[in-house]
């Protein structure tokens, strides 16, 4: 039987996978208050079919290759090539640009602010008024009070802009531009929608978290990984081999539980890792460039630690499915989520069917937005793939998975509606977890069948490399592989 992998080691995607951010790059730079809304609106919006097209067919194009060698790297590539789909569509037709205002952290830390720090005290007043959730008045109105408040906010994000138009240069515009532009949760920006604490602005406290959290999440995903790569042959006989008493259907049932439940933690430990290693070289990188002896304004500004919070809030437990997507999930396509299928949803369906609707289809189209991220990631990454003759719910797990999250939070509305209680304490929790992991065996399927990590080596062909490096646990054969089997792949099959 011939191998499925090239022995020289698959081949990186070229430079043009980059292409798609010169369009959206332009839309991005038009966002700047300095530029007039006459000029900025039919300019976003004209380059919008451009960045389009390109983020569509990127990772349709472009692709670590052979694709059956990289299959999960190339589904990160395609969530990023969805991510660009929606970016350019919410920036091509934003007509509020006040969102996207950078506000900051604190109104007393000038390396951040003194840009857009507005000179009139009534200003910062306001937005303190706002902060504090404002005071109300029984002899007023509520809805006059949020109006009130909402304009008072309003006023304050039009002088940041107009301070930030009048005082930055082509140098500061561009860099405020690729900020913006990286800036997926919006730490900062008036659009942020993280609910995580904020570093400290300590850098050694900073560096000291980061590390503790490569040093849990690392041999996490290691495990994890050891657990997912494993053919579910040899995973139900080793269970058997410790409970004699279990029958091979109940082993096998046991062990799909278990290995389903190690691709929901081996995703969180995954996203962490990444993140923190990402955060970590970029606070290496901004220490490394500030010491070199160039004018500052060609520097990239002192490193702030509140820019980058924790990816997840699991501070507390998990108490309802709404809660753990909406405030305990890593929030980087919060944005576009609110802006492409919340609001419209929303303002389309609420006058004729009431808010309640509007407001359940809202959540839905959220979900079913999430939905479409994750088959376009899978769908690109396996493009060039013979088809797979699968069910329908095979095929659509993932589909299937989070449409039943959206269908969870719905529910937990209606339950609030007739109860008049919220979803929470210890019952929440149990109820909760057991929704997200449950569903979750349909996604573990989906995305395992299809071959998410359809090549990647089971524990007994690693070196060393994939248990000690970062991520090396899911890096494409043949590398740092101790010896290379003629195929693996088909004993996976779910």
């Amino acid at each position: 039987m011939p191998r499925q992998y090239l022995l020289e080691g698959p081949t990186l995607p070229p430079i043009e996978i980059f292409r798609f951010l010169i369009p959206i790059s332009l839309q991005c730079l038009f966002l700047h208050p300095v530029f007039p809304s006459s000029f900025s609106r039919p300019a976003r919006f004209l380059l919008m079919p451009l960045s389009l097209v390109l983020s569509f067919v990127t990772p349709y194009k472009y692709a670590i290759e052979p694709r059956n060698q990289g299959i999960g790297v190339n589904f990160v590539i395609g969530i990023m090539g969805a991510y660009g789909v929606m970016k350019c569509v919410e920036w091509g037709v934003a007509r509020d640009l006040l969102p996207y205002t950078w506000v900051g952290f604190d109104e007393a830390d000038q390396n951040r602010t003194d840009k857009a720090q507005p000179s009139a005290a009534p200003a910062q007043k306001a937005r303190m008024s706002v902060e504090s959730n404002g005071h109300k008045d029984g002899r007023e109105d509520p809805k006059e009070v949020r109006r009130r408040q909402r304009e008072q906010r309003r006023e304050y994000l039009e002088a940041l802009r107009r301070r930030q138009a009048e005082t930055e240069g082509p140098i500061q515009i561009i860099r405020s531009t690729l900020h913006l532009l990286v800036a997926m949760r919006g730490q900062g920006y008036e659009f942020c929608g993280t609910s995580t604490e904020p570093f400290a602005l300590d850098h050694i406290a900073f560096f000291r978290r980061i590390l503790l959290e490569i040093a849990w999440s690392h041999p996490l995903l290691v495990l994890c990984a050891a657990i997912l790569l494993e053919p579910p042959t040899s995973r139900d006989a080793l269970l058997a081999s410790f409970l004699p008493s279990l029958s091979p259907s109940h082993a096998h049932l046991l062990g799909e539980s278990i290995t389903g439940l190690s691709m929901g933690t081996a995703v969180f430990a995954a996203l962490t890792l990444g993140y923190s290693c990402a955060t970590l070289l970029a606070f290496l990188a901004t220490k490394a460039l500030r010491a070199l002896p160039i004018p500052d304004a060609l520097l990239p500004p002192p490193f702030d630690p509140r820019e980058y919070p924790p990816l997840f809030n699991f501070a507390e437990r998990p108490q309802s499915v709404a809660i753990f997507w909406s405030k305990q999930w890593h929030s980087f396509f919060s944005r576009p989520f609110r802006f492409l299928a919340f609001d419209p949803t929303q303002r389309l369906f609420t006058p004729f069917a009431g808010r309640n609707v509007g407001r359940t289809v809202g959540v839905l189209a959220v979900f079913a937005l999430s939905s479409w991220i994750h088959e376009f990631g899978l769908a690109t990454s396996t493009s060039t793939l013979p088809p797979l003759d699968l069910s329908l719910l095979t095929r659509w797990g993932g589909s299937v998975y989070f449409m039943s999250q959206g269908l969870a939070i719905v529910c937990e509305g209606a339950f609030t509606a007739l109860t008049r209680r919220k979803t929470g304490g210890w019952v929440g929790t149990v109820w909760s977890s057991f929704f997200i992991v449950y569903c979750g065996l349909y996604l573990y399927r989906s995305w395992m069948t299809q071959g998410l990590v359809r090549e990647v080596p089971p524990v007994w062909y690693w070196s060393w490399q994939r248990v000690v490096v970062p991520l090396g646990c899911l890096q494409p054969p043949p590398i740092w592989m101790n010896s290379w089997p003629e195929t693996y792949a088909f004993e996976r099959a779910v």
